[in-house]
């Protein structure tokens, strides 16, 4: 992965890597797949609902480390690219207990679905065990199956609220946004008040220049100093 990155990189290119396949959900649903090939027709559909609730509620958690593939996404020019729904599912998988509470679930499904169809195909004189058997079977697969609802709504509330935090997350993003803008907005209004004021300023002192550059200026100067000087003449020591 690093040389490859490292070839487009070489031409200049704007490179991103995504993971993908969470090695112990990937490792899971590989060992499920492989045992479920060997079912009969009848437990295949009990595999496809397990792919099924795979790919609803956990394949997102799996764009993470450790994977056991990467996407490469090399772009000749810089673009406005959004890879926040990507990038944002590079979070840890939920609790690792409810993982293997899950998977743990599953395979128990499969494995019962098997049980269930080798005692269909019992001679008739076990007709009666099959019965008992099947009712114990029946019970602990709806206890399962229980679990997986369980479990299920518990990862859909969790992405729920993960999902609404981001929402609430871009909102007071947006709220910054606006209130930069804001001071931004102030910061150039001030600065125009700023520039009024120093062109009025230049022209008071302009005007004061000329005024005491004057001739009659001149005159008041003098005749002020003329009657500074005959009152400390006439002044008492």
């Amino acid at each position: 992965m690093a040389a490859t990155r490292q070839f487009f990189e070489g031409f200049g290119d704007v490179v991103y890597v995504l993971p993908n396949g969470y090695v112990p959900h990937w490792l899971a649903m590989i060992c499920l797949t492989c045992y479920g090939s060997k079912l009969e027709d009848d437990a295949q559909g009990v595999l496809d609902r397990v792919n099924a609730l795979y790919n609803e509620f956990l394949y997102e958690l799996g764009n993470t480390e450790p994977c056991y593939r990467h996407l490469l996404i090399a772009l000749r020019e810089p673009v406005d690219l959004d890879l926040d729904g990507p990038l944002h599912s590079r979070r840890a998988p939920g609790n690792a207990s409810d993982s293997q509470t899950l998977f743990g679930a599953l395979v128990t499904i499969l494995t019962l679905a098997t049980e269930m169809k080798r005692l269909s195909a019992e001679p008739p004189q076990k007709e009666n065990t099959l019965a008992r058997g099947q009712t114990r079977l029946e019970g602990a697969l709806a206890r399962k199956e229980a679990q997986v609802e369980d479990l299920s709504r518990r990862l859909a509330e969790r992405i729920s609220a993960e999902n609404a935090r981001v929402v609430q997350a871009d909102r007071h993003a947006a709220r910054l946004q606006q209130d930069y803008d804001d001071l931004r907005r102030q910061e150039d209004q001030l600065q125009r008040q700023k520039d009024q004021l120093q062109r009025q300023k230049d022209q008071l002192q302009g005007q004061l220049e000329s005024v005491t550059s004057s001739r009659a200026w001149r005159l008041l100067t003098v005749l002020h100093k003329l009657r500074l000087g005959v009152a400390k003449i006439f002044s008492p020591d």
